[in-house]
């Protein structure tokens, strides 16, 4: 039963001054010997329009004034119902629509609502509101009973926020528009009855989602633009104009107002600036590696509140919990964590740089997710529920609602669930156990994993690496990414060194090792030991043809006189074998290995080869060619010191950073946080840039520095490569 007409006049408080413009004023000015009389009207005491052109913007008296107002920024400490009981309202899964509420705490299902279900459940203060139909509906977190409803007149449900009694909600003529169409929308500010707290506002601008908090709503409009309202007058009371970022989402928590889109600006006083740089931001737009699905940092609040039921974007998703900041000049995320979301798995990671924290599979399909002080609370579509620790991913409380959940409505922020039961196994061996699993649906999620698994310091990394890389099952694109991974890794080398000891052996079941992957990876951390390990699959029948470049290559790189006699066995059996026709550059390489560590004796072997009866002619030219030019090097290699000093290539790269300056400045501004770093090179005698890594691993700071610093004077050797660590500070 209804409590109150939802289409009655605003309630006796919300009568009176409506704000700034609610005045008439008057005024005569004189052109000339004529006189013009100048009434200016303001609306009279009721909202009006609040997005008039006239309204100020980025106005800090204005901020300030409105922050005032607003709650002291603190951790949240209960949940957001009346009740203060975490509460989870969901929609069922099925054939039979209905909501269903559930404490938390008391493990205990509240009531069961049937119903016809089109939105999410919004959650908060003493009810929960949906779409029904073409309605909005509320309905008590107590008891379920229906205390209100409002028609939405055709218009697309953008969102609703509920807070301190009040229910702020925005529709419009369609969803997930630009500013430049769609333009008109309408707002409510109503009691948790649905009644009007004020007349309901259209505006012609393009509305987004609202937030409530101390009696001001906040509305992101036209994608660039926040307004705050008071929400008992709907009168404006402030305006930000955001120059350099457009805004999708405006949320409001115990710890603050937040708003943004491909970061985070915090609401204080320096948000008039209406900039990045002069607010509290942290930006998150960097996609290196990218998550899959593509998800938003938070809801597009323009695209609408959706129709209740599980999609992709649901399934595929960012979640994050703000940290209360005395800072005004900073933002933080609760436990320093940004949690992604992949069907049935749950990784948790540092935003600074992605950083594996831990990695979390589940039983079945997450329905919903909300991220929260302490962990993640997450539901999932066959009715199970689990807060997982921020600390390690394990179950700190487990629950489970009895029916199939499409998507739910969580507040919980602020109740601890206690510590829960040890995870069982150690941090790699979860990682492992998730990149090792069978399932296709989940390999995106894997990929991802497997990516940030690899950009760890620890040395026994490489040998779970090298575990996927050899697991018979693995999909192709996981093979490439490890492949990837070890190839971009620092440590790890005697694991890869180790596995070289493997060759194929039908009788024992024993694959071949990936010997290009390998080859590559010690070559780029210059690992001098491999190279006799590497040297015993030149002439192994079972080494691919397309690995044997990379093979000849690291052997020659990592080599000394030691390697010269398989180098010669090889280019005797191989460079007349027509298999090798069109890959004339291993035999090129192997050749000039034996120049670069046989010496004499070596360019001798080169020279006597060439005028042998198996030595096609267009080889053999080439192969003098590098006795020719070795010889001509001799003189000013003997010279060179056997290998640059560490000091002196520093100096050589810190001395050209005006080179690669626009490289720091971008990864600077995409990781704020990042003040040092540490540049890995492997160079070559000649001054070619092998590879270069950079720790904290960046491979897009990597692959924007490599050629720039291939450009610069780098110090000349004998040595055919080495490896250089150069320290560097960001601005």
């Amino acid at each position: 039963m209804l409590r109150r007409n939802p289409g009655s006049e605003p309630r006796a408080s919300a009568r009176g001054c409506c704000g700034p413009w609610s005045r008439t004023l008057k005024g005569a000015v004189r052109f000339g010997s004529v006189v013009v009389t100048l009434t200016l009207a303001g609306p009279a005491c009721g909202p009006g329009n609040p997005f008039t052109n006239l309204f100020p913007d980025n106005r800090e008296s204005d901020v300030n004034m409105v922050l005032a107002r607003l709650p002291d920024p603190t951790p949240a400490a209960r949940p957001p119902t009346t009740s203060g009981k975490p509460i989870v309202v969901a929609t069922k899964l099925g054939e039979v629509p209905g909501l269903v509420a559930y404490d938390v705490e008391a493990k205990a299902v509240l009531w069961n609502a049937d119903l016809a279900v089109d939105s999410p459940p919004f959650v908060g203060g003493g009810v929960t509101v949906i779409q029904s139909g073409g309605e909005l509906v509320s309905l008590s977190l107590a008891t379920g009973e229906r205390l209100g409803a409002r028609s939405l007149d055709g218009l697309v449900l953008y969102g609703v926020a509920i807070d301190g009694g009040m229910v702020a909600a925005t529709a419009g003529s369609g969803a997930g528009a630009v500013a430049a169409s769609f333009r008109s929308g309408r707002i409510w500010l109503m009691d948790e009855e649905l009644a009007n707290v004020v007349s309901p506002m259209d505006a012609d601008k393009l509305l987004g989602a609202p937030a409530l908090s101390g009696g001001v709503a906040f509305i992101p409009w036209d994608r660039q633009n926040v307004s705050a309202l008071d929400a008992a007058t709907g009168s404006e009371l402030f305006r930000l104009v955001i120059g350099d970022e457009m805004v999708s989402y405006v949320f409001a928590a115990p710890e603050g107002v937040f708003y943004g889109s491909k970061g985070v600006f915090r609401l204080t006083g320096r948000s008039s600036s209406g900039r990045r740089d002069g607010s509290a931001y942290l930006p998150l737009e960097w996609s290196d590696p990218s998550f899959p699905g593509e998800p938003e940092l938070w809801p597009d609040g323009f695209a609408g509140a959706g129709d209740g039921k599980v999609n992709a974007r649901s399934r595929a998703r960012l979640a994050w919990y703000p940290a209360a900041v005395a800072d005004d000049r900073k933002v933080a995320f609760a436990d320093g964590l940004l949690y992604f979301v992949y069907y049935r798995y749950v990784v948790a990671m540092r935003p600074e740089d992605r950083s594996l924290v831990w990695v979390r599979g589940l039983d079945g399909t997450v329905s919903e997710v909300a991220a929260v002080p302490g962990g993640v609370f997450v539901v999932e579509e066959s009715g199970a529920m689990r807060f997982l620790r921020a600390s390690d991913g394990g179950d700190a409380w487990t629950g489970e609602l009895g029916l199939g959940v499409a998507r739910a409505g969580i507040a919980v922020a602020g109740w601890d669930p206690g510590a829960g039961a040890p995870r069982e196994g150690t941090y790699r061996r979860q990682v492992l156990d998730a990149l090792l699993d069978p399932d296709a649906q989940v390999v995106p999620v894997r990929k991802l994993i497997l990516s940030l698994f690899g950009r760890s310091t620890d040395p026994d990394v490489s040998r779970d690496l090298l575990q996927v890389l050899r697991e018979p099952q693995m999909p192709a694109e996981l093979r490439n990414e490890a492949a990837h991974a070890l190839q971009l890794r620092a440590g790890g080398d005697a694991f890869l060194i180790q596995a070289l000891a493997d060759h194929y052996d039908f009788l024992l079941d024993l694959p071949a090792p990936p010997v290009g992957v390998i080859a590559g990876a010690l070559r780029s951390m210059n690992a001098r030991g491999a190279a006799s390990a590497l040297a015993e699959h030149l002439l192994d029948p079972n080494t691919p043809p397309d690995a044997m470049e990379m093979l000849v290559r690291s052997v020659v790189a990592l080599g000394d006189p030691g390697v010269v006699q398989p180098l010669e066995t090889f280019l005797r059996l191989y460079g007349a074998d027509t298999e090798f026709a069109g890959a004339l550059p291993v035999l090129e390489a192997a050749a000039t290995g034996i120049a670069v560590h046989g010496g004499e004796a070596g360019l001798a072997f080169l020279e006597g080869w060439t005028e042998g009866p198996f030595a096609p002619p267009g080889l053999a030219n080439t192969v003098r060619s590098i006795v020719e030019n070795r010889r001509l090097a001799a003189t000013a290699l003997q010279g060179l010191p056997e290998r640059a000093g560490t000091e002196e290539f520093a100096a050589a790269v810190l001395g050209g950073r005006e080179s690669y300056a626009t490289c720091l400045d971008d990864a600077g501004r995409r990781r704020p946080t990042l003040s040092h770093l540490e540049i890995s090179i492997t160079a070559t005698g000649e001054g070619q840039v092998v590879d270069v890594m950079t720790t904290p691993a960046d491979s897009a700071l990597a692959n924007c520095l490599k050629p720039q610093i291939e450009r610069l004077s780098l110090p000349r050797f004998r040595a055919q490569q080495e490896r250089y660590t150069v320290p560097l500070d960001l601005p």
